[in-house]
């Protein structure tokens, strides 16, 4: 199984507040076989994690959501346009 996870990537989504457990684990095992992984969150740098109301890790943000949501979101309203959609 190792073997076919070293070749695979993947995005964990985290935002602040986001359950300690159900991110970290799963991304300590995929890193531990070789995946490649991305922590990506709606603010650039870190995320803080919580188990239940107590402050845990902060999770280093790999990828900033933001900046990819705004560029969808215009090039959405540009395929409305050349389609004759109106808002």
């Amino acid at each position: 199984m190792a073997d076919s996870l070293a070749s695979c990537r993947v995005v964990i989504l985290a935002v602040d507040g986001f359950e300690q457990a159900k991110p970290v684990a799963p991304r300590n095992a995929l890193k531990a076989n070789g995946t490649q992984v991305r922590a990506i969150s709606q603010k650039p740098g870190q995320t803080q994690g919580f188990v239940q109301t107590d402050k845990r890790d902060m999770v280093k943000v790999d990828v900033h959501a933001l900046p990819i949501i705004k560029h969808h979101y215009a090039m959405a309203q540009q395929l409305d346009r050349l389609n004759g959609v109106t808002p």
